[in-house]
């Protein structure tokens, strides 16, 4: 990947915070991998979703929700710095 495109990811990548930490998608490295496909136009992004270690049921709802959070702006800030390119969260 060129340098250009990992900075720009890098840039998203920051500017998503997760509620509690404040601390960055990046920092936290909740983002297992990102994908480049310059010839199809797309962007794939493997999010981790480590499992819940709560056993309450309501802890792991609250965690569910922000993981839901973190998708949808994950999600929109790629699709503003990358309006060209198809991308898609798994």
């Amino acid at each position: 990947m060129d340098p250009e495109m990992k900075r720009r990811i890098d840039l998203v990548l920051s500017k998503v915070k997760e509620p509690e930490t404040r601390l960055s998608v990046l920092d936290l490295g909740l983002v297992r991998k990102v994908s480049y496909g310059a010839a199809e136009k797309r962007l794939l992004v493997e999010v981790g979703h480590p499992e819940a270690r709560q056993k309450c049921f309501c802890a792991g709802m609250v965690t569910a929700v922000v993981r839901q959070g973190l998708m949808r702006e994950l999600a929109g800030e790629f699709q503003k710095e990358f309006p060209e390119l198809a991308v898609e969260l798994v």
